[in-house]
C-alpha cells in the first residue's frame, strides 16, 4: 500500500548513483501492522527475490524519526542483497500520536515499545527469509538491545547506531530527577510537551540542524518528507 500525498517518482535529490532520496522506491511496499491492542504501526518492506536473498534486516529509528530519512540506508542494504524491512515507533512519525497534540511524542512506559518490537518481530521472521538481523538508531538501538537483553527478540546479529544508552551532563542525582519529573507530570499532565517547540507549532526550531547534523542536502531531506507527510 502506497501512503497518501507522494508518489514513487520524484527528482528532487538524486545521488549520483541514481538513488533519488525524496521518493519511495517502486519495489518498496508501505503498509501499516497492526498489534494485538489494534494500534497501527506504520512500515515499509523492500523485498528481495526469495531464492537470492542474503537474509533479513529489521531496521527501528530513533525518537521522532520516521523511515523516510533512512531511505539511502535501506537502498545501501538492499543493494547488497537483503530483504529490508523499518517501521515507526508507536506515536511517533506515521504511527499515531499518544499525546495531547499531532506534535508531541509520548508513551506511557519503554515497555509498551518492547511489547510491539517483541510482537512485531514474531510475525516479520515467520514471514522473511532468514538470517534475521535486528538493527537500531538512537532511541530504537536502546529498545533492541533492551529487547534483545530480556530475551523478548533472538536475532542471529545485532547492530546499534548511537544507541540510546543513558543521559549525558546530569547536574543531580538520577533519583532526585525521577522525583522531579514525576511530580512535573502530575502538575502539568504526562502528554503535554516537556518544552517550548517553537514559536510555531511543529515548525522547526531555528538551529536544529547544528545538533544534528552537518549535512545540509540530507538536513533538507528530512524536513521534505515532514512536509509532505
Amino acid at each position: 500500500m502506497q501512503e497518501d500525498g507522494i508518489s514513487h517518482a520524484h527528482t528532487g535529490a538524486v545521488n549520483p548513483g541514481g538513488f533519488d532520496r525524496r521518493a519511495i522506491p517502486a519495489a518498496a511496499i508501505e503498509s501499516r501492522w497492526i498489534a494485538g491492542d489494534g494500534h497501527a504501526l506504520r512500515r515499509i518492506d523492500w523485498p528481495q527475490e526469495a531464492q537470492g536473498a542474503r537474509g533479513s534486516i529489521l531496521f527501528l529509528p530513533g525518537r521522532g524519526d520516521a523511515y523516510e530519512k533512512y531511505l539511502e540506508t535501506l537502498a545501501h542494504w538492499h543493494e547488497a542483497g537483503w530483504h529490508v524491512t523499518a517501521a515507526d515507533w508507536r506515536g511517533q512519525a506515521g504511527s499515531g500520536r499518544l499525546g495531547a497534540d499531532a506534535v508531541t511524542g509520548h508513551v506511557s512506559d519503554f515497555g509498551v515499545w518492547v511489547d510491539d518490537l517483541a510482537a512485531f518481530w514474531a510475525e516479520w521472521k515467520q514471514a522473511t527469509p532468514g538470517p534475521h538481523v535486528l538493527m537500531g538508531h538512537s532511541m530504537g538501538g536502546h529498545l533492541v538491545l533492551r529487547a534483545v537483553a530480556e530475551k523478548r527478540v533472538e536475532p542471529v546479529a545485532v547492530a546499534l547506531s548511537a544507541p540510546m544508552l543513558g543521559f549525558y551532563g546530569n547536574l543531580l542525582p538520577i533519583g532526585i530527577m525521577h522525583a522531579a519529573s514525576r511530580m512535573i507530570g502530575r502538575l502539568r499532565g504526562v502528554t503535554t510537551p516537556a518544552w517550548k517547540w517553537s514559536e510555531k507549532p511543529g515548525e522547526m526550531p531555528i538551529g536544529r540542524i547544528n545538533l544534528l547534523t552537518h549535512d545540509k542536502d540530507r538536513y533538507e531531506d528530512e524536513l521534505f518528507w515532514r512536509e509532505k507527510r
